[in-house]
């Protein structure tokens, strides 16, 4: 079959044709900097926009004024609405309108044939709706609830810049994957990948996320995945739990720390530590690192220091804690307690009980 080729011999290049070359080049709709077609709200039920300028799907859009959208109140709840700029190849000037939509989101996307009136139009040559703002408004109210700036602008050697609101409402961007989207200074950043979703990348719009990393006691049972079973271990006075984690490109890394006091109960058996999500299911089992430091408040001789993994797998919610049978012996089992050399790790005399556990947390997970 033949290959067609814009832009070579004996073939006519209109602005449809320009429309579709242009597609790959850069975003589909951007303007010249943050200040143009800049949206915000107006007095009573309106959204004014700045004039400026941008591209929209290879056509060069220009307002010289200040524009006033006018949003029509429902009868009843609320609704989101689409203020856009409406490029149609076949009319020689653009319009800044809003596109009704629903109680629960903005219109829907037409991406092919002649173009929807009151739908969101992205049909590069023949209509096509750049989005500016989403607006919220409800019945009985005689101003806009919420408007969020869904502009995007810049991209020259790097990610296109958005607002924290494009940010947060990236789903309704019209970006090829591959797109990377920031905040001013870096701050947040977004990917979209291959299989259409958005994905933090690693800044501060992935912060660190808390849990508790609950340590329990099976005694004479085993854990066998999922959340049930075991008994909670009783750190004592002042015990804490400190979790911390994110996820990255599909791992998971995260920080533990758990401080026990006087009264601490860590009972028999095989202990475990919460997960704050379950480990991917294309993992059999993995190992994460940690540390104990053992002192003499629970009876040792001498403060002691060993090493500690957390046997995590496939879609466990819980790791498993193991450490040297001794310091002589770096045999690893699970740690339990148990007086003297009937516990792991072993002692000269005192349970096993670390005054601190340290662990960092990272395998693999499902996208979330």
């Amino acid at each position: 079959m033949a290959i067609s080729a814009l832009g070579t011999a004996n073939t006519i290049i209109g602005p449809s044709q320009y429309a579709d070359m242009v597609q790959c080049l850069t975003a589909r709709f951007k303007v010249d900097s943050p200040a143009d077609f800049k949206p915000e709200k107006g007095s009573g039920l309106r959204v004014s926009v700045a004039q400026g300028s941008g591209f929209a799907a290879g056509a060069r859009v220009n307002s010289t004024a200040t524009e006033q959208v006018v949003i029509s109140a429902p009868s009843s709840g609320s609704r989101w609405d689409a203020i856009v700029v409406r490029v149609e190849w076949q009319k020689p000037e653009a319009e800044i309108i809003a596109i009704q939509g629903n109680a629960s989101t903005i219109p829907s996307v037409v991406s092919s044939g002649a173009g929807v009136t009151n739908n969101i139009n992205r049909i590069p040559g023949t209509k096509y709706d750049a989005l500016l703002a989403i607006v919220k408004v409800t019945a009985g109210r005689s101003s806009i609830d919420q408007i969020f700036d869904m502009r995007m602008w810049g991209g020259d050697g790097g990610p296109f810049r958005v607002t924290p609101d494009g940010l947060a409402n990236c789903s309704h961007l019209d970006c090829r994957k591959g797109t990377m989207i920031t905040t001013d200074r870096n701050a947040n950043t977004k990917r979209l990948d291959d299989d259409g979703v958005w994905r933090d990348v690693g800044t501060a719009s992935n912060p660190w996320k808390t849990w508790t990393p609950t340590m329990r006691y099976y005694g004479n049972d085993w854990y066998k995945g999922g959340t049930e079973g075991g008994t909670e271990v009783r750190l004592g006075t002042a015990g804490t739990y400190i979790g911390k984690y994110r996820v990255v490109d599909g791992m998971l890394d995260g920080f533990v720390s758990v401080t026990t006091g006087p009264g601490n109960h860590f009972g028999t058996g095989q202990i475990s530590v919460d997960l704050p999500l379950p480990c991917a299911n294309s993992m059999p089992d993995t190992w994460s690192k940690g540390h104990i430091f053992i002192s003499t408040q629970n009876g040792a001789d001498q403060d002691l220091d060993f090493m500690l993994e957390v046997l995590i797998k496939s879609s466990w919610r819980r790791g498993v804690l193991y450490t040297p049978v001794s310091g002589a012996y770096n045999n690893l089992k699970p740690h339990i307690m148990g007086f003297g050399n009937e516990g792991i790790p072993q002692l000269a005399s005192g349970y096993p009980v670390g005054s601190v556990y340290t662990m960092h947390l990272s395998y693999p997970v499902e996208d979330v």
